[in-house]
């Protein structure tokens, strides 16, 4: 009888803790720790570790400065292209491939940020494995690039949160 008790008792406790390791990993999902800053190309940018710099697209006028706080892995920007509606990407092309980018490293990509259809995406991995999505836009609401940034959990990451 004791025994009994104390095996749903442990199975409860494993369910719980279960359930918190899902919702911790919903709670995750949303957040980005690395930096992401939009300036001039002419400003002093002495306070970044930069450690390449990169020109995408036709007459660059805004400089976007990617600071990794936690590393960044298998970092790619992409030429995206859209069908007649822009609603779906149809063709993606690499343009820039850079494999790791260590802590407190800058990565300084000069682009004209388009004001309402991207033609170039930024991807990447976290240390945590989720995958980064950025679409290179002006964001209209406040200008905060980082609202525009879409975690989304690899089956690695979901791993990674289950059994940390």
């Amino acid at each position: 009888m004791l025994g009994n008790i104390a095996s749903i008792v442990t199975l409860a406790l494993f369910l719980v803790y279960i359930i918190g390791r899902i919702v911790t990993i919903y709670k995750v999902k949303s957040i980005v720790a690395d930096r992401l800053t939009i300036c001039n190309p002419k400003e002093n940018k002495g306070d970044f570790n930069i450690v390449d710099e990169i020109t995408i697209g036709e007459y660059p006028i805004n400089t976007l400065l990617i600071t990794s706080q936690n590393g960044i892995y298998s970092f790619v920007v992409y030429k995206v292209e859209y069908d007649k509606n822009y609603k779906k990407i149809v063709a993606r092309e690499s343009v820039y491939m850079l494999p790791y980018l260590n802590i407190e490293q800058t990565l300084q990509i000069n682009v004209k940020l388009e004001e309402t259809v991207n033609k170039f995406e930024i991807s990447y991995l976290t240390s945590d494995y989720r995958r980064i999505t950025i679409p290179l836009y002006l964001n209209m609401k406040n200008g905060i690039v980082s609202e525009l940034a879409q975690p989304k959990h690899t089956l690695k990451s979901i791993l990674y949160y289950l059994f940390q």
